[in-house]
């Protein structure tokens, strides 16, 4: 297999939501850690139009359904994570994918 982090950088897990609009979620998390020099790698729990606070009613797409399938297909890539940083989890379903996932 090949090797898939030859920069020697630490990679990250960030399982959140992704809030397209506000100042929060995996739209702030992921420059952030970047910016530390870190690999960043996004498990997206529900995509948001907006952040919940304040804004109407947002559209949303919920991720649970996906969130295998994207875990799975790293591990086939052999993608291993030196942490894991979890964020907003809209089911319980998604918070067992995300616990078999840290497993």
């Amino acid at each position: 297999m090949k090797d898939v982090n030859a920069s020697g950088l630490k990679r990250a897990a960030l399982i959140n939501d992704l809030s397209c609009f506000g100042k929060c979620s995996l739209s702030v998390a992921l420059p952030i850690v970047s910016a530390f020099g870190v690999e960043a790698v996004a498990l997206p729990t529900v995509i948001l139009s907006t952040h919940t606070a304040g804004l109407g009613s947002p559209v949303t797409q919920d991720m649970t359904q996906l969130m295998p399938g994207f875990a799975e297909h790293w591990k086939n890539l052999g993608l291993a994570f030196d942490c894991i940083c979890t964020g907003f989890f809209s089911s319980l379903p998604q918070l067992k994918t995300a616990e078999k996932f840290i497993d």
